[in-house]
Formats: structure tokens, sequence, C-alpha cells
């Protein structure tokens, strides 16, 4: 009778015991992060280094590789996450509230940014971001704008981040790629119901452990999506500073390109004709058509090569005024250095003609 009371006591401590290590196990699924494999990373052991490596670790530029776990059959709202692991060198320090975005998506909740630090003092950032787009195109597409300071020099660099993309088709996008997804195991019940309880016990301690340490190395990073910019900020603060150039004396052609490339990212028709990107914004509304205008006013001085009166070069503002609303000089200082429109005027000049 003793036998079987101490047996119960200690099958029913075994259980808990279980139960406890699932909880935590399953609480700790959220922070719990396989890292990859960065460009800089050493090389296995017995193995040379690579130009490749040797090149992305001598760069101060942070590496980033954005993971997802399928690209395809989405639909106009649904819910796309994203995982973004980001890779500081030392000596620098990524500006996480400096991220641009562009393209055909929209952060559609507060994202979750956790760190953990290398033994070479490099910091290893993964972002949890929950993606959304409604648009109707075949195709989404995913650009963003990432700045870094290096803190010997006090210098800032923008760089670009990978491009994502995903597709909206059900059934085939016309790539010839066997898209899986992610695959959920379907287990029977008793086979694996019992082997959890014998080895429960076994591996409990290794779990906890290994939970244990990842959560002191694992710290969440407080991150508001209320500090992103917006890309009507960014276009107003590079408008006012290319209007103060022309205003200053400078209306040479250079500064028209960099107005029309500004309009043109702004309601994104770089690849249009202003004749197109007309038709483009009356009827796929778009955006206002008041945009044409600029972009008329811009060709003649940059492809006819004439000179607007005062009246013809004011309206450029006007019309820009009534689209990008005005924001207080404090707002726009604090604006990370990513720009909306190119600074160099020569590659547009040499690109394709924008006349009608």
């Amino acid at each position: 009778m003793k036998t079987k009371s101490r047996f119960a006591g200690v099958f029913t401590g075994f259980l808990l015991v279980v139960a406890a290590l699932a909880g935590l196990v399953w609480l700790g699924l959220n922070t719990w992060t396989t890292w990859p494999h960065f460009p800089s990373d050493p090389p296995a052991a017995g193995q040379p280094a690579t130009a490749e490596q040797l090149a992305a670790a001598a760069s101060p530029a942070p590496e980033v590789i954005v993971t997802v776990d399928r690209d395809y059959a989405y639909r106009i709202g649904d819910i796309i996450p994203v995982t973004v692991y980001f890779k500081e060198k030392p000596g620098t320090v990524i500006d996480l509230h400096s991220i641009a975005i562009e393209g055909d998506f929209e952060i559609a909740q507060q994202p979750e940014f956790f760190e953990r630090r290398t033994r070479d003092g490099a910091r290893l950032v993964r972002g949890n971001i929950k993606l959304q787009s409604f648009s109707n195109t075949p195709k989404l597409t995913l650009k963003a704008n990432l700045s870094y300071r290096i803190i010997a020099t006090n210098e800032d660099v923008t760089v670009s981040l990978p491009a994502f993309e995903a597709y909206t088709s059900n059934t085939w996008d016309g790539r010839d790629i066997i898209q899986e997804g992610h695959l959920r195991n379907k287990y029977g019940l008793d086979p694996y119901f019992t082997a959890a309880l014998v080895l429960g016990g076994i591996f409990g301690v290794v779990f906890f452990f290994r939970l244990a340490r990842r959560y002191a190395l694992e710290q969440p990073i407080l991150f508001e999506l209320k500090g992103l910019p917006s890309r009507f900020q960014l276009a107003r603060r590079d408008f006012n500073d290319i209007w103060a150039r022309m205003e200053a004396g400078d209306r040479s052609a250079d500064r028209y390109v960099e107005v029309a490339q500004l309009v043109r990212r702004l309601y994104r028709v770089e690849t249009k004709t202003t004749l197109e990107a007309s038709y483009y914004l009356l009827y796929s509304y778009n955006g206002p058509l008041q945009v044409t205008d600029i972009l008329r006013a811009c060709d003649r001085v940059i492809y006819r090569h004439e000179m607007l009166s005062d009246d013809e070069h004011d309206e450029i503002k006007r019309v820009f005024d009534k689209l990008v609303p005005q924001y207080p000089a404090h707002v726009l200082a604090k604006l990370p250095p990513t720009r909306v429109a190119m600074r160099s005027a020569e590659a547009t000049l040499s690109g394709t003609s924008y006349l009608d």
C-alpha cells in the first residue's frame, strides 16, 4: 500500500514537472530564435575564409536577411508575417526608427524587435514585422531603406534593405519554383503522447537550460511605429531643400530633374512617361491628376531646354503645396537622411525621356 502511494506521488510530481516545462517552452516560442548565417560569420572549423566573407567582415555596413514562411497565395488585406535579421557591426549603431518603406506594403501592427550580443561585440537584432497590402496586383513588392551611424566619424549612412516580393496567385504565379510553404505535421495520438511522457523527464532539464540562456541573451527593444516618417514628410523636406536652391538662383535643369524625380517617386510613376502618368492617375485613381502639371513644366526645361517664366516656375510650388501638406520645422529636422529624390541628376538626363 505504501509502495503504491509512493509511486503515485512520484508519478504525479513527474507529470507536474513535464507540464511546467511544456508551459515554459510554449511561452518562449515567441522569442526562441534560430539565427541565420550572415555573410561575415566566420567559416566552419578547418575551412579557409572566402573573399566574400572577408569583404563582408571588413565592411561597416549592417547585414540584413529577410525571411518569410511563404511568398505566394495571399489575398488583399492578408497579414504577411516577415522576419528581418540585422547584424550590427562593432563601431556602428543601427537606427531602427530610420526605416523608410516603399512599394505596395504598409506595416499592419506594432513591430517587435529583439537583440543579443555576440562574442566579437556585434549586435544581432531580430524584427517581427507584420505587413499588409490592399493593392490588386499579381506581385506585391516591398522596398525599404535603413540608416546607420559610424561612431568614429559620426557619419550617417543609408543602405537599402533586400527587396521582398509576395505573389497573390492561388495556383501558379509563373515562377519555375516548387513552393510547398510551411508543412504541418499530423501526428498520431498514442505513440507520441507515450514517448513525450517517457522522454520528457530526460530532456526537460536540457530544454529548460537552453530556454533560460535564450531569455538571458535576448531582450526586447522598445519600438514605436509612430516614430517612422511618412513619405510625404520626406518629400516635403526634400522639396524645400530643392526649392531653396532654386530661389537662390540655381534654376538649372538638374534642379527640375530633382523635382520631377521626387514627384514621380512620391506617386510611384517612375517608369511611366508624363502622358502615361496622366492616364494612370486619371483612370486608375492612384493619385491626383495635378501631379502631371508639375511633370509637364519640368519636362519643358529638362528635354526642350526652355526657360520657364516666373509665374510658370512659381506654379510648380503652388501645385506641390496643394498635394503635400506643410510640416513644422522641428518635425522635418528629425527625419532620417533617407531621400525621396536621387542627388545625381545625370542618370535621369541620360535615360529615357519623359516627354508626352
